[in-house]
């Protein structure tokens, strides 16, 4: 991928207004503080296997990427950004499912009702001091993530995922389901 910076980074961008990320369609990693990403993977237990996880260094420090997504429509990857580091975190958008995934699957590890303010803030928090968000523009954001999802191991990626084991993605079904409040 071309383009990658720190989620706290893109927070205070997007937060003063400018756009950090453009409109185009595209694809994007979420990437992990290593032990941070062993740490929100403890619930998953034996069903994740840690070292299928693709991992790279960054500014210095090792980073897992443990979720794969895709940006369309006419706010692309600029409002895929806005939507999963900005999103407020309201009984509306938990309950109805508009709560980004990778937030509600966050949520759920972390043991926060996704509608907590204390679990908003934890989120914000882990992804300003843990994560980058790395994309890369393309018209072809579906034929890759189909690669992706059925080629590299990303264990917070639900759907259309070929590579973790269902047991896995139980778990994190139901940990979503018990904290969608």
């Amino acid at each position: 991928m071309s383009n990658i910076k720190s989620v706290k980074e893109l927070r205070a961008d997007i937060m003063n207004g400018n756009r950090p990320v453009d409109t185009r369609h595209g694809v994007y990693t979420w990437w992990f503080k290593v032990d941070t990403a062993k740490t929100l993977l403890k619930p998953l237990g034996q069903t994740c296997d840690f070292e299928r996880i693709r991992k790279r260094i960054i500014d210095g420090k090792e980073y897992a990427a443990l979720y794969f997504g895709i940006a369309g429509g006419k706010d692309g990857l600029s409002g895929r950004a806005k939507w999963h580091i900005c999103q407020r975190h309201s009984k509306s958008s938990a309950t109805s499912g508009y709560l980004s995934t990778l937030r509600q699957t966050l949520c759920a590890l972390g043991g926060y009702d996704m509608s907590d303010p204390d679990g908003e803030t934890w989120v914000n928090r882990l992804m300003d001091g843990n994560c980058y968000w790395e994309w890369q523009y393309t018209d072809n954001a579906k034929a890759i993530e189909s690669t992706e999802l059925s080629t590299n191991y990303y264990p917070l990626n639900i759907h259309e995922n070929k590579c973790i084991d269902k047991a896995a993605i139980a778990i994190l079904s139901q940990l979503r389901k018990k904290h969608k409040k």
